[in-house]
């Protein structure tokens, strides 16, 4: 990467570790690996962390869903608590990149 890009990179690992940009650090990685590759093949080690990357994500968004199709089902069932707490894992996996054991 060029001086250009490690100053974007810092700005933007600033803005998400100050709350102001919402976005979990794979994925970050996972957009600094693609302009990367748009500059030539990538190596090994990147080729293996975007794998790592491309697996969280699947990961995150699976969790996500799962997360919002309970949720559809307490919304139908009219079980608030239940809603009100699945709203609160999302909340923790959007930050976190992971569901917390409430």
């Amino acid at each position: 990467m060029n001086q250009h890009s490690d100053t974007l990179r810092i700005q933007c690992i600033r803005k998400i570790i100050q709350g102001v940009i919402k976005m979990l650090p794979v994925h970050l990685r996972l957009a600094e690996i693609f302009h990367i590759n748009m500059a030539g093949p990538l190596t090994l080690e990147e080729a293996k962390e975007l794998q790592y990357c491309l697996r969280e994500n699947a990961k995150y968004c699976w969790d996500c869903l799962m997360i919002d199709n309970q949720s559809r089902l307490a919304s139908v069932t009219h079980d608030h608590e239940w809603q009100l707490e699945l709203q609160r894992k999302l909340e923790v996996l959007r930050l976190t990149g992971r569901i917390p054991k409430i």
